[in-house]
């Protein structure tokens, strides 16, 4: 029974058949110790996941709240569960002005009453701040929106991974 504790987003627990045991029999000592293994890491899982959402929702409520008083316009790149999620925790996301994302069958439809704009019309808009809103392609996203950003000054804001 293992936890995998490299993953800052998820919980992730590994268990291993015992391949020569013919027979399955089941250890009430071995289940107990690996419930409370389990139980133990739900649990720093749980406050540490928390705490960082409390952190991210405090980031980006900031940040829209800062460019709606300095006038400037805030898109989210991402159209999908994450984007729809972080929505709900916001307290403005009507300041939000374009949803952006790099699948071309999103493009036009409506997402979060807004109609999704495809990544390759960033240009085409007055932006000033892009939060990225994904957890699995964060890096990625970022590296590609940087290559467009040497055409327009756009703040680019990662939520998760902070490096360059």
């Amino acid at each position: 029974f293992i936890v995998d504790k490299k993953d800052k987003t998820n919980l992730r627990v590994l268990a291993i058949k015992d391949s020569k045991k013919k027979v399955m029999s089941l250890d009430k000592k071995v289940i107990n110790k690996n419930t409370l293994i389990f139980l133990r890491n739900f649990k720093d899982y749980e406050k540490k996941n928390n705490r960082y959402r409390k952190f991210i929702i405090n980031k980006v409520n900031k940040i829209i709240k800062n460019n709606k008083i300095e006038k400037k316009i805030t898109a989210v790149y991402g159209a999908g569960v994450h984007t729809h999620y972080l929505f709900n925790l916001l307290d403005n996301p009507e300041f939000v002005n374009y949803i952006f994302d790099s699948d071309l069958n999103k493009k036009g439809c409506f997402f979060l009453d807004r109609k999704i704009k495809h990544s390759s019309q960033i240009l085409d808009f007055r932006i000033d701040t892009i939060i990225i809103s994904s957890v699995n392609f964060e890096n990625e996203i970022f590296k590609s929106l940087k290559k467009i950003n040497f055409k327009k000054k756009i703040q680019l804001i990662k939520l998760y991974n902070h490096q360059k």
